[in-house]
């Protein structure tokens, strides 16, 4: 490694990074760019750099994140079963303004998680989607892993092994819990979880008129609004029920019109029989 100057007046930034590694699985998803780019969006979080340390490039390093000359900023080397980091400035503001970037806390966070003790990182997903972890390879794993869910069954897939990690595509799981693989001889290997999807625990009130919009796709259009009934909050459900089974009862309004008739032709009679007498 030596020491370089970016030049008078001027500065390097990102130039490129590995979107694949694991380094970044689920950073930055939702602050993206206009265009959708995720990488797009990391370099335009780059850090504007006026010396560094050139690392060589060897074969035996996986370069990250690459300034705009070239030269790697990030790279990772495998150290016996562990992982090595090296990176290109300090964490300090010495050689660039990176501790000022949104980047710099989600870096630290997550190369101190990933040279860590866990096998994979931000290994948990949403029930019922696919998704591809990467496995380190702490050791020689085999052409099939196993892969156990929490109530017991297991499944066997083929990893796409690389030269310092292993991916493995994972089909939707229905069922949550902790996963365990295993290697061909039974060996644990990682872990992942799969958590429940989070828009069930989205607790705010949908609106009548969506409700209405999603329940007429499985109706008739034209009776669909006389179908769905809304409640009022503290309103009796068993009543209500009753009322859209067998529809309001009439015979208390009935009972009120036949009053009203019955008081009208005491008042016809009455007047009547007045006339008849006064003749």
């Amino acid at each position: 490694m030596t020491r370089e100057d970016a030049g008078t007046n001027a500065t390097a930034v990102f130039g490129a990074f590995d979107e694949a590694h694991p380094l970044f699985k689920g950073v930055f998803q939702k602050p993206q760019a206009q265009d959708g780019n995720r990488a797009n969006h990391i370099i335009a979080e780059s850090p504007k750099i006026h010396t560094y340390m050139r690392i060589a490039d060897d074969p035996s390093l996986q370069t990250i994140i690459r300034l705009v000359n070239g030269a790697p900023f990030l790279a990772q080397k495998n150290v016996g079963q562990g992982i090595a980091l090296l990176c290109a400035v300090p964490p300090t503001t010495a050689w660039s303004d990176l501790p000022y970037k949104t980047i710099f806390l989600p870096l630290v966070t997550r190369s101190i998680l990933y040279t860590g003790a866990q096998d994979a990182l931000g290994s948990s997903e949403p029930a019922e989607e696919p998704f591809d972890m990467t496995i380190r390879k702490r050791q020689n794993l085999s052409d099939v892993v196993i892969v156990r869910a929490p109530n017991g069954t297991e499944t066997k897939l083929q990893p796409r092994v690389q030269p310092d990690a292993a991916i493995l595509s994972i089909g939707a799981q229905k069922q949550c819990g902790v996963y365990s693989i295993l290697s061909s001889d039974g060996v644990p290997v990682a872990s992942f979880a799969i958590n429940p999807e989070p828009k069930e625990s989205d607790l705010s009130v949908i609106p009548d008129s969506e409700i209405e919009s999603i329940l007429s796709g499985s109706m008739n259009a034209g009776n669909a609004k006389n179908r769905i009934h809304f409640l009022d909050t503290g309103g009796n459900i068993s009543e209500s029920i009753l009322q859209a089974r067998f529809g309001v009862e009439l015979w208390k309004y009935c009972v009120i019109a036949a009053i009203i008739c019955a008081l009208l032709e005491m008042i016809v009679a009455h007047t009547y029989k007045n006339e008849i007498v006064e003749d």
